[in-house]
């Protein structure tokens, strides 16, 4: 889980194993929610994460999480 919380806060998302194994444990997804300078925008997962996504997938994977499919800046 470790490695999932790193991937996540290098693109701006700080979520800490502890709340990782939170949401497994209640079966919620890892949203994807941070403040936007300007105006509102949306954004695939895949697209905000680009090269890193298919790591992303895979420790999704490994660790029986899931992540929503937008990520959103409000």
């Amino acid at each position: 889980m470790k490695k999932l919380a790193d991937l996540l806060k290098k693109y701006g998302f700080y979520y800490d194993v502890e709340e990782l194994k939170e949401l497994k444990k209640n079966k919620q997804s890892i949203e994807l929610t941070k403040k936007a300078y300007g105006d509102s925008r949306e954004y695939t997962v895949e697209e905000y994460f680009g090269a890193d996504y298919p790591k992303l997938q895979a420790l999704c994977e490994e660790t029986g999480l899931e992540v929503d499919d937008y990520v959103w800046l409000d």
